[in-house]
């Protein structure tokens, strides 16, 4: 597993570092890349027992710029069986937000993905109704292969 590399810009002297460090079961953990405005940007993973993923964060950091320390950080959450229910992010300093939601039927299938399920829309009777973004439902036919997302949406006259 490669833990370091330069790469050199095109045209000049200048190389770039990069650096990642693994965990004892070979995960990337984190990296450390320097950009091109000699700042560095920094990715951290953790990892639950079984290798998921459970949360990551990022960090842009650029020396006299409006983007310095600029940050997100992505956490999934789990139901009891191992499936991801929803994704929360947080970019900059703003509050976490959920950016996905999903949902399950019986037979363990994705049924439905809420994209930003807690969204309103700033000026009422616009937008979705019923809250987030986007909704998709997911159609399966008895042998459980997907035909159709949004399906009866499509077929609505």
């Amino acid at each position: 597993m490669p833990t370091g590399s330069l790469t050199r810009i095109l045209g000049s002297t200048t190389f770039l570092a990069s650096t990642v460090y693994y965990d004892e079961d070979g995960n990337a953990i984190q990296s450390i890349d320097q950009n091109i405005k000699l700042g560095y940007d920094i990715s951290t993973s953790q990892y639950g027992w079984d290798g998921r993923l459970l949360a990551s964060y990022s960090r842009h950091a650029m020396p006299g710029g409006e983007l310095n320390n600029y940050a997100i950080r992505s956490k999934y959450l789990f139901d009891k069986i191992g499936r991801v229910t929803s994704v929360d992010k947080t970019f900059g300093t703003n509050a976490a937000r959920t950016i996905a939601a999903y949902q399950f039927d019986d037979m363990g299938r994705l049924k439905t993905k809420k994209l930003d399920p807690n969204y309103v829309h700033p000026v009422a009777g616009m937008g979705p109704s019923g809250g987030g973004l986007e909704t998709i439902d997911f159609s399966y036919n008895v042998q459980g292969s997907l035909v159709g997302q949004n399906k009866d949406y499509a077929l609505k006259s």
